[in-house]
């Protein structure tokens, strides 16, 4: 290898590992652990929003106590904001995102947020997921979608049963409205704290081992 390939391929690998960490931030935690490290807090509803142009990611998440063995002392719920500007990233020698941002807070008005909740579960049976054929050309289903409106994630428990649906903004599409009108209240409900002491945890060493390597295997 000439000492000219050197710089650019770890220009090429510190790239690759600021963007793989940058989207397993924006994914999110497993877990959240209090300072006092006494229980921790797992997801139960997660919105992340991705710009038509893949520049701006933005994801928020409700954390609420999931510690075993405990029937008192609960922790409050917390929110969990990050953002991410992508740009400067895809073209930088930076191995760790430049532009990321991660807030953590409690709820304004715990009420308020247990009502739109419940309400927002109710709507999700009117998720439209349009029916399709045998693909075997890389085909998509016939929709309109709305090219300015970001494409969403959606995660949601009830302690018993979970689903994940992810989608392009569809026009004129009630669900999809739905869920960035509760990505903006989810967001102005976060009363930020300082997180010092605070802990997250991931399911790999995000500075150690990323980018993660395919793995092929011979059936």
């Amino acid at each position: 290898m000439s000492n000219e390939e050197l710089p650019r391929k770890l220009k090429n690998f510190n790239r690759r590992k600021c963007l793989a960490v940058g989207n397993e931030l924006i994914i999110g935690p497993m877990a959240l652990f209090p300072p006092d490290d006494n229980g921790w807090l797992e997801c139960d509803l997660k919105i992340t929003l991705i710009s038509t142009d893949l520049t701006n990611h933005e994801s928020i998440g409700l954390f609420t106590d999931d510690t075993m063995n405990k029937a008192e002392n609960f922790y409050a719920p917390i929110l969990r904001y990050c953002c991410w500007n992508r740009t400067s990233d895809m073209s930088s020698n930076n191995d760790w995102p430049s532009s990321l941002v991660v807030k953590l807070g409690e709820l304004e008005d715990e009420n308020r947020f247990s009502k739109e909740i419940n309400n927002f579960h109710k709507s999700l049976s009117e998720f439209n997921f349009i029916p399709h054929v045998l693909n075997k050309n890389r085909s998509t289903v016939e929709a309109r979608y709305d090219v300015n409106s970001p494409s969403f994630e959606l995660f949601c428990r009830n302690g018993l049963q979970g689903l994940t649906i992810n989608s392009r903004s569809l026009k004129n599409d009630e669900f999809a409205d739905r869920v960035h009108a509760m990505f903006v209240f989810m967001a102005n409900q976060l009363k930020q704290f300082n997180h010092q002491g605070w802990k997250e945890r991931f399911e790999t060493d995000l500075e150690k081992h990323y980018p993660q390597k395919m793995w092929d295997r011979l059936i």
